[in-house]
């Protein structure tokens, strides 16, 4: 069981307390946040995030989806039982990318949509 979390923010009950997530929500939710840190970024674990921030500027376009498929590899090695479906990784044209990524976890599909 893990606290929920909606735009990066802890999400209140209606009895002033936290709401709570399990099973593949919560699966889903440690991903998204797993992929939105960026890799270095947290002093006391390094290895924690991903790299997909740095898609812009480095890699061309045509190669977006397949940079951040190996990205997101990265990002979740440590995550048991995943497996990384369909990429999609789409310039928006304001300096973001969005990132969108099928993620099979214990037969169902997770969808990861984030900008980066």
């Amino acid at each position: 069981m893990e606290i929920a979390m909606q735009n990066g923010r802890y999400t209140a009950s209606r009895y002033g307390g936290l709401n709570t997530i399990a099973g593949t929500e919560a699966l889903a939710q440690r991903i998204a946040m797993k992929l939105a840190a960026r890799r270095g970024g947290f002093a006391p674990w390094p290895e924690y995030g991903s790299r997909l921030y740095t898609l812009l500027g480095t890699a061309k376009p045509s190669e977006y989806a397949a940079v951040a498929r190996q990205f997101i590899t990265e990002a979740l090695a440590d995550e048991q039982g995943l497996t990384i479906g369909d990429i999609t990784a789409a310039d928006n044209g304001d300096g973001t990318l969005s990132i969108g990524a099928g993620i099979d976890a214990a037969g169902k599909t997770l969808t990861i949509n984030l900008t980066v």
